[in-house]
């Protein structure tokens, strides 16, 4: 059952190259060096004599949408109808509009001091790869009271600590409001366990396997899914490399996963076959996968499209994909009762070298269209106007609620609303828990253009029964480490 999201402050290790399930993500991150970030919100009130309107991108949750999405939201517009009541003079105006290249417009719109009032920023982008300057601070406004959400007593303590700390930048700068958690787990059909006799789903990664194999002895396919190497090897290098996670990530110098921790965990044969733990998982993992509809075992990603056809029909008992699939089942009104669990837990009694930690967040995180920044004057000519960058902040403040919040991230249905004391919808109530878990990433594939491809194709030859452990670490040692040695050379990283 999902439960409330803690208001504890945790530390969480960032995965800043992290790759979302979901088209709302975005790569890289805005400034970490340079100029100190210019700041807003401290100890500020709004200035109610600034009228006129605000211009914002929502992405995802755009209200009255035509080309953004079809769902008919008003969720957005119902909170700017609200805050236009309480600000006589003041409007809020969606843009909606799609692009092919978002990162590339907010360049070219920041460059031109064209840049929306209010726009979706994800943490990663605005911490380094979008131009330094474009994005108030907003962190000394999550120290002061939202006068929006007066039962807690400072803004950071409506929205998700644990998100807030994760996304900063080295700097200690927030850029931004992150109000949903992309997540990943098992869908299943419900059906068909009951059909195997299975009363619950499994916790362990050992339970998992058993719970296969049950469903492979009673005439079911177990599982229709391409084993993404991408994924899969999230969940289980972030777990049995917990111990090193923060030396790993501290590599290059600079907080978060990186592809330049990447590269010299490569080449110091730590992210490497060299170290017994990074193949460790796979004769694990293949326990499961000898079970599963051996069409998908060894194809390209793209494939997946068609086991989750195969899913969506009843053909098989269980999917892996991203939360937004618990809408896409809904709305397809597939002709079975479906319900869904997080990524088990890798146990010691599961494989010699696991820690047994909770790595259900490891594919995912605050990386969905939840996340909004406040262009500063650099990007936005009208920020000049006096008193509008506090309007704006205090719009950014009226939609920075748990009740807001909740109401927009949950109209669509896709992603978990992460502020404090926040539900899902439903449909997502088993994933609930995993904004309150330690959010830790390790993967390797990002060093090389084609690293990732012809990681997927050895991963796949080995479950496949193709090759063996043996041959699968004799090609990934050059691949790897050629892959790496370029990087470094590239980056200056010698």
């Amino acid at each position: 059952m999902s439960r409330h999201v803690r208001r504890s402050v945790r530390t969480l290790a960032v995965a800043a190259g992290m790759l979302a399930l979901t088209t709302s993500c975005l790569p890289g991150a805005s400034s970490e060096g340079g100029d100190e970030a210019e700041t807003i919100g401290a100890g500020e009130s709004p200035a109610e004599e600034w009228t006129g309107t605000i211009t914002m991108f929502a992405q995802e949750y755009t209200p009255n949408a035509e080309v953004a999405n079809s769902y008919g939201l008003t969720a957005l517009q119902d909170a700017a109808d609200g805050f236009a009541e309480e600000h006589p003079g003041v409007t809020v105006e969606f843009v909606d509009e799609k692009f092919d290249v978002y990162t590339e417009q907010v360049r070219v719109k920041a460059a031109a001091g064209e840049l929306w009032d209010v726009y979706w920023g994800q943490w990663a982008a605005l911490n380094g790869s979008l131009p330094e300057g474009i994005a108030y601070d907003l962190a000394p406004a999550f120290e002061e009271p939202n006068p929006y959400a007066p039962e807690y007593d400072t803004w950071a303590e409506a929205m998700n600590p644990q998100v807030i700390e994760a996304t900063r930048a080295g700097s200690g700068a927030s850029y931004n409001i992150n109000g949903d958690f992309v997540t990943t787990g098992w869908y299943y059909n419900a059906d068909l366990f009951e059909q195997a006799g299975i009363t619950e789903p499994p916790a362990t990664w050992g339970e998992f396997v058993e719970l296969c194999t049950t469903l492979r002895d009673a005439g079911i396919t177990p599982v229709a899914f391409v084993p993404y190497y991408g994924h899969m090897q999230r969940h289980w290098l972030s777990d049995l490399y917990s111990d090193d996670f923060e030396a790993i990530t501290q590599l290059d110098g600079a907080p978060g996963f990186s592809g330049a921790d990447e590269a010299l965990a490569i080449g110091e044969g730590i992210l490497s076959p060299a170290d017994p733990r990074f193949l460790a998982w796979w004769p694990t993992f293949k326990q499961a996968t000898d079970t599963w509809q051996p069409d998908y075992i060894t194809a390209p990603a793209e494939r997946n499209d068609r086991a989750k056809q195969d899913f969506f029909a009843g053909d098989a008992a269980m999917y892996y994909s991203g939360s937004q699939t618990a809408r896409e089942l809904a709305s397809a009104e597939v002709p079975f009762t479906w319900a869904s669990f997080p990524f088990p837990t890798i146990t010691p009694e599961d494989n010699e070298f696991a820690s047994g930690d909770d790595t259900a967040s490891a594919v995912g995180g605050p990386t969905g269209a939840y996340q909004y920044a406040i262009s500063t004057a650099q990007a936005n000519s009208t920020m000049e106007e006096p008193g509008k960058a506090e309007v704006v902040l205090d719009w950014l403040r009226y939609i920075g609620t748990p009740e807001t919040a909740q109401s927009v991230v949950n109209e669509t249905g896709q992603f978990l609303p992460s502020f404090t004391d926040t539900e899902p919808v439903e449909d997502l109530a088993e994933f609930a828990d995993i904004v309150n878990q330690p959010w830790q990433s390790l993967y390797v594939g990002f060093s090389a253009p084609n690293l990732d491809t012809d990681l997927q194709r050895i991963f796949g030859n080995y479950l496949g029964g193709n090759i063996t452990i043996e041959q699968a670490r004799d090609e990934l040692t050059p691949l790897l480490e050629t892959a790496a040695a370029d990087f470094r050379a590239q980056n200056g990283l010698e």
